[in-house]
């Protein structure tokens, strides 16, 4: 083994240079399998963040009379109904979630939670989220969404569960 390193014909550097370059590739195919993994990944929060805000608009008119949003009421149905129109026209879905051809998304995403609270329980409060186990913190009339979607990068394909939330508090801003 010893002459193998100190062989003058540079069969070391060879196999030295070999290693190498197999490392570059691999290193160069993951670092492009990553980006489009979190492009897409991007493009698909910013599907469910339109859907959500367009969602919390479907405020019920008689709850605006106060001018508190504390008061505002989300309709349930016009709210659902409003994410999954703008989420399916942002993610390239159809009207049943199935990818469109022109969509980044190969497998229907799926919404595991849609849930609308409209302060019942007072303010703030602490909602948990038996879907990814956490607490979220409503201090608003706010819709929460949980998706969940596999992201197929270049040569992979990653499941990823996203947890987004919006309040009636971007009703009020001044």
């Amino acid at each position: 083994m010893y002459k193998f390193f100190k062989d003058e014909r540079g069969y070391f550097n060879i196999f030295i240079l070999i290693v190498l370059v197999f490392f570059i590739t691999i290193t160069l195919l993951y670092s492009v399998d990553m980006t489009a993994y979190v492009s897409k990944s991007n493009v698909l929060k910013s599907a469910i963040d339109r859907g959500i805000e367009a969602a919390t608009m479907q405020v019920i008119p008689d709850s605006l009379a106060t001018g508190n949003p504390l008061d505002f009421k989300i309709d349930p149905t016009l709210a659902r109904q409003a994410f999954d129109e703008v989420f399916e026209l942002n993610a390239f879905l159809n009207s049943d979630y199935s990818p469109q051809s022109n969509s980044f998304l190969k497998v229907s995403p799926q919404v595991l939670l849609f849930y609308v609270y409209n302060g019942d329980y007072g303010y703030p409060y602490k909602y948990l989220d038996t879907v990814t186990n956490t607490y979220v913190t409503f201090k608003y009339p706010t819709v929460y969404v949980v998706v969940k979607a596999s992201i197929t990068g270049l040569f992979s394909t990653r499941t990823v569960i996203i947890n987004r939330e919006s309040s009636a508090e971007l009703l009020n801003k001044n």
